[in-house]
């Protein structure tokens, strides 16, 4: 029971919140910034891995199984934030993701963000009619 509980918990952990870090960073910065933000993020991910490594066989000395309860209220916390304060980047190229973040970004207030003409030429390049509109509508939906 306990090695298919192990199993269990890697298989999720691996399918959900191991690659946050990698996917994150490799979607959301721009370029500048993409492999600074992918070695932060990558390190983040060693360093709590080793953290929590470390904690729990105190954790289930001390709490017993209810380490459970701890870890699962870290989730959903994690779960919340996602929800709320997260950009979905799903169908939006680079230079979208750029445009909603040159300006300073509010996730409980998102607002019309202008592209550049650049970004529009590119927009039209990949089949779009009117990009603004497009971005417009998306990010005060979001």
């Amino acid at each position: 029971m306990v090695v298919a509980s192990f199993m269990l918990y890697a298989f999720f952990y691996n399918m959900g919140s191991a690659s946050i870090p990698y996917l994150l960073g490799a979607e959301i910065p721009n370029s500048a910034l993409r492999e600074k933000t992918q070695a932060l993020g990558s390190a983040w991910n060693v360093v709590w891995a080793f953290v929590t490594n470390f904690v729990i066989p105190y954790m289930i000395n001390c709490i017993h199984f209810k380490v459970g309860w701890v870890f699962g209220s870290v989730s959903l916390v994690a779960l919340v934030f996602t929800f709320c304060f997260l950009l979905e980047t799903k169908g939006r190229a680079l230079e979208e993701i750029d445009a909603i973040f040159s300006v300073p970004f509010k996730p409980l207030h998102p607002n019309a963000v202008p592209l550049t003409e650049e970004q529009r030429r590119i927009g039209r390049l990949e089949g779009e009619e009117d990009v603004d509109a497009k971005i417009g509508a998306e990010v005060t939906s979001a």
